[in-house]
């Protein structure tokens, strides 16, 4: 109730100081008064009438509702305490939609014509460990798999290095 008050209040302010520039403007080309009064109200209703359309669309691509905010607290605490195998699930699910998926052990294989592709999934924050890479590697290999992809929150220099010494694996 309160936004709704201070967003009429801002569009009475907004159309006022509005109206009143384009009296003064107008006001040098009609001699008579109220002509010129009633052009710049109606110009500046115009002009109100555009600029409120255009943050409407906006504020409403952008604003979300309580629902949705609950929605996306529970699922990032659900995220955020989740275990491994259970962020290797949800992985595949989203991957699913789109690719055809196979779960193994603690990563995910998304089969394709020309190349394999596994998806690795760091948990929750932690940074991946270069021995981490070097199984990633192994597994790799033992696969036949092209690519690897790794989800983490955060990686660090040894980690790109380590990824960069492998050249038959991107």
């Amino acid at each position: 109730m309160i936004n709704i008050i201070t967003n009429t209040l801002k569009n009475i302010t907004r159309l006022i100081i509005l109206s009143l520039i384009i009296l003064i403007w107008t006001s040098n080309y009609f001699k008579k008064g109220y002509i010129s009064i009633i052009i710049s109200i109606a110009i500046s209703l115009i002009t109100i009438t555009i600029f409120s359309i255009i943050t409407r669309k906006k504020n409403n691509t952008t604003k979300l509702d309580n629902k949705d905010r609950k929605e996306i607290e529970k699922l990032s605490k659900e995220f955020m305490f989740a275990n491994k195998d259970e962020l290797v699930k949800y992985y595949a699910t989203l991957l699913s939609q789109k690719y055809k998926t196979l779960i193994k052990e603690s990563y995910i294989i998304i089969p394709k014509e020309n190349e394999n592709i596994l998806v690795y999934i760091s948990h929750k924050t932690s940074t991946p460990k270069e021995t981490d890479i070097v199984q990633l590697y192994n597994i790799c290999k033992k696969e036949n798999i092209n690519t690897a992809i790794i989800f983490c929150n955060k990686y660090s220099e040894e980690n790109i290095n380590t990824a960069n010494l492998i050249s038959d694996v991107n």
